[in-house]
Protein backbone atom coordinates (compact mmCIF):
# COMPACT_ATOMS: atom_id res chain seq x y z
CA UNK A 1 0.00 0.00 0.00
CA UNK A 2 1.16 3.72 -0.61
CA UNK A 3 -0.59 6.05 1.84
CA UNK A 4 -0.47 9.35 0.89
CA UNK A 5 -1.95 12.56 2.29
CA UNK A 6 -2.97 16.08 1.14
CA UNK A 7 -3.58 19.36 3.25
CA UNK A 8 -4.88 22.24 1.98
CA UNK A 9 -6.46 25.53 3.84
CA UNK A 10 -8.82 28.07 2.35
CA UNK A 11 -7.52 31.31 1.29
CA UNK A 12 -7.11 34.07 3.18
CA UNK A 13 -7.50 36.54 4.56
CA UNK A 14 -8.00 35.19 7.95
CA UNK A 15 -8.45 37.81 10.90
CA UNK A 16 -7.72 37.04 14.67
CA UNK A 17 -11.30 35.18 15.91
CA UNK A 18 -11.98 34.06 12.25
CA UNK A 19 -12.33 30.14 11.53
CA UNK A 20 -9.21 28.18 9.13
CA UNK A 21 -11.03 25.31 6.91
CA UNK A 22 -8.52 22.58 6.30
CA UNK A 23 -9.17 19.90 4.11
CA UNK A 24 -7.52 16.93 3.90
CA UNK A 25 -7.26 14.14 1.52
CA UNK A 26 -5.74 10.74 2.36
CA UNK A 27 -5.82 7.99 -0.59
CA UNK A 28 -4.37 4.51 -1.14
CA UNK A 29 -2.14 4.40 -3.97
CA UNK A 30 -1.92 0.65 -3.72
CA UNK A 31 -1.01 -1.69 -5.32
CA UNK A 32 -2.48 -3.29 -1.84
CA UNK A 33 -5.22 -2.37 0.68
CA UNK A 34 -4.20 -0.77 3.93
CA UNK A 35 -5.04 -2.27 7.12
CA UNK A 36 -5.98 -0.01 10.42
CA UNK A 37 -5.30 3.03 8.67
CA UNK A 38 -5.27 6.10 11.09
CA UNK A 39 -5.42 9.86 10.24
CA UNK A 40 -4.09 12.13 13.12
CA UNK A 41 -4.32 15.83 13.45
CA UNK A 42 -3.49 18.06 16.38
CA UNK A 43 -5.32 21.66 16.26
CA UNK A 44 -2.56 23.65 15.94
CA UNK A 45 -1.23 25.86 18.74
CA UNK A 46 -3.08 29.09 19.91
CA UNK A 47 -6.31 27.67 17.91
CA UNK A 48 -9.29 26.10 19.41
CA UNK A 49 -11.51 23.00 17.80
CA UNK A 50 -14.41 23.99 15.59
CA UNK A 51 -15.68 20.57 13.47
CA UNK A 52 -14.61 17.59 12.23
CA UNK A 53 -16.75 16.64 9.20
CA UNK A 54 -15.76 13.55 6.63
CA UNK A 55 -16.89 14.71 3.08
CA UNK A 56 -16.18 11.76 1.30
CA UNK A 57 -15.29 8.19 0.69
CA UNK A 58 -15.05 5.27 2.80
CA UNK A 59 -16.41 5.95 6.51
CA UNK A 60 -14.02 6.64 9.18
CA UNK A 61 -14.58 6.72 13.06
CA UNK A 62 -13.41 10.07 14.33
CA UNK A 63 -12.59 11.25 17.67
CA UNK A 64 -12.51 14.67 18.30
CA UNK A 65 -11.45 17.16 21.20
CA UNK A 66 -14.38 19.17 22.87
CA UNK A 67 -15.99 22.23 20.44
CA UNK A 68 -13.31 25.11 21.88
CA UNK A 69 -11.01 22.64 23.12
CA UNK A 70 -7.17 21.45 21.87
CA UNK A 71 -5.91 18.37 21.45
CA UNK A 72 -5.70 15.95 18.58
CA UNK A 73 -8.27 14.60 15.59
CA UNK A 74 -8.18 11.02 15.39
CA UNK A 75 -9.95 9.19 12.24
CA UNK A 76 -9.62 5.51 11.90
CA UNK A 77 -11.12 2.75 9.50
CA UNK A 78 -9.60 -0.91 9.41
CA UNK A 79 -9.18 -1.15 5.82
CA UNK A 80 -8.69 1.18 3.16
CA UNK A 81 -8.69 -0.51 -0.19
CA UNK A 82 -6.61 0.13 -2.93
CA UNK A 83 -7.60 3.14 -4.91
CA UNK A 84 -9.47 4.54 -2.34
CA UNK A 85 -9.86 8.36 -1.45
CA UNK A 86 -11.50 9.32 1.68
CA UNK A 87 -11.82 13.83 2.21
CA UNK A 88 -11.90 15.64 5.76
CA UNK A 89 -12.97 19.59 6.27
CA UNK A 90 -11.19 19.88 9.95
CA UNK A 91 -12.49 23.97 11.19
CA UNK A 92 -10.55 25.95 14.07
CA UNK A 93 -10.94 29.23 15.26
CA UNK A 94 -7.61 31.52 15.49
CA UNK A 95 -7.66 33.98 18.29
CA UNK A 96 -4.47 35.56 18.06
CA UNK A 97 -2.76 37.08 15.27
CA UNK A 98 0.04 34.29 13.94
CA UNK A 99 1.52 32.33 11.27
CA UNK A 100 -0.81 28.54 12.08
CA UNK A 101 0.94 25.93 10.95
CA UNK A 102 -1.28 22.75 10.98
CA UNK A 103 -0.20 18.80 9.77
CA UNK A 104 -2.10 15.84 8.94
CA UNK A 105 -0.13 12.33 9.50
CA UNK A 106 -1.29 9.06 7.80
CA UNK A 107 -0.28 5.61 8.76
CA UNK A 108 -1.22 2.29 8.79
CA UNK A 109 -0.13 -1.39 9.66
CA UNK A 110 0.71 -2.71 6.07
CA UNK A 111 4.16 -1.64 4.58
CA UNK A 112 3.72 1.92 3.18
CA UNK A 113 5.90 1.49 -0.26
CA UNK A 114 6.52 5.42 -0.33
CA UNK A 115 6.13 7.13 3.42
CA UNK A 116 7.61 10.48 2.24
CA UNK A 117 3.68 11.28 1.09
CA UNK A 118 2.39 10.08 4.93
CA UNK A 119 2.16 13.75 6.08
CA UNK A 120 1.09 17.03 5.14
CA UNK A 121 1.07 20.64 6.73
CA UNK A 122 -0.80 23.87 5.66
CA UNK A 123 0.09 27.34 7.25
CA UNK A 124 -2.20 30.04 7.15
CA UNK A 125 -1.08 33.99 8.31
CA UNK A 126 -3.53 35.22 10.56
CA UNK A 127 -3.84 38.82 10.49
CA UNK A 128 -4.57 41.50 13.30
CA UNK A 129 -8.49 42.86 12.76
CA UNK A 130 -8.18 45.89 10.31
CA UNK A 131 -8.63 49.19 12.52
CA UNK A 132 -11.69 51.49 12.11
CA UNK A 133 -11.55 54.92 11.17
CA UNK A 134 -14.10 57.44 13.23
CA UNK A 135 -13.13 60.58 11.43
CA UNK A 136 -11.23 62.42 8.50
CA UNK A 137 -11.19 66.40 9.10
CA UNK A 138 -10.82 68.32 6.45
CA UNK A 139 -7.54 70.66 7.52
CA UNK A 140 -6.64 73.93 5.89
CA UNK A 141 -3.11 75.92 6.56
CA UNK A 142 -0.70 77.83 5.03
CA UNK A 143 2.08 75.42 3.11
CA UNK A 144 5.39 74.42 5.13
CA UNK A 145 3.31 75.84 8.28
CA UNK A 146 3.22 72.79 10.98
CA UNK A 147 -0.25 71.94 12.23
CA UNK A 148 0.58 71.06 16.08
CA UNK A 149 -2.24 69.53 18.21
CA UNK A 150 -4.57 68.30 15.83
CA UNK A 151 -6.59 64.90 15.54
CA UNK A 152 -6.55 64.17 11.97
CA UNK A 153 -8.17 60.62 12.25
CA UNK A 154 -9.65 58.64 15.13
CA UNK A 155 -9.19 54.85 14.85
CA UNK A 156 -10.82 52.18 16.88
CA UNK A 157 -8.89 49.06 16.97
CA UNK A 158 -10.77 45.43 16.99
CA UNK A 159 -7.94 44.11 19.87
CA UNK A 160 -8.02 47.47 22.71
CA UNK A 161 -5.41 45.96 24.82
CA UNK A 162 -2.57 46.26 21.36
CA UNK A 163 0.36 48.11 23.51
CA UNK A 164 0.92 51.26 21.36
CA UNK A 165 3.94 50.26 20.06
CA UNK A 166 2.46 47.95 17.67
CA UNK A 167 1.12 50.67 15.91
CA UNK A 168 2.56 53.55 13.34
CA UNK A 169 1.13 55.91 11.45
CA UNK A 170 2.37 57.98 7.96
CA UNK A 171 0.67 60.91 6.60
CA UNK A 172 0.84 60.61 2.61
CA UNK A 173 0.47 64.24 1.19
CA UNK A 174 -0.74 63.64 -2.28
CA UNK A 175 2.21 64.52 -4.16
CA UNK A 176 4.49 61.54 -3.40
CA UNK A 177 5.27 63.01 -0.21
CA UNK A 178 4.69 60.78 2.70
CA UNK A 179 5.99 61.50 6.37
CA UNK A 180 5.62 59.56 9.30
CA UNK A 181 2.97 60.64 12.20
CA UNK A 182 2.32 60.26 15.87
CA UNK A 183 0.23 57.43 17.67
CA UNK A 184 -1.19 58.43 20.85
Amino acid sequence: ADLQVVKTADPGPVFEGDTIAYHVNVTNAGPSDAQNVKLTDAVPAGALFVSDTQTGGPAFACTDPTVGGTGMISCAIPTLASGATATFTFVVRVPEEASVSNTAVVSTDTTDTDPSNDSATAIVVVQDLPLTVHGQPHLAGVEGTPIDGVTVATFTDAKPDAPISEFTATIDWGDGTVTAGAVA
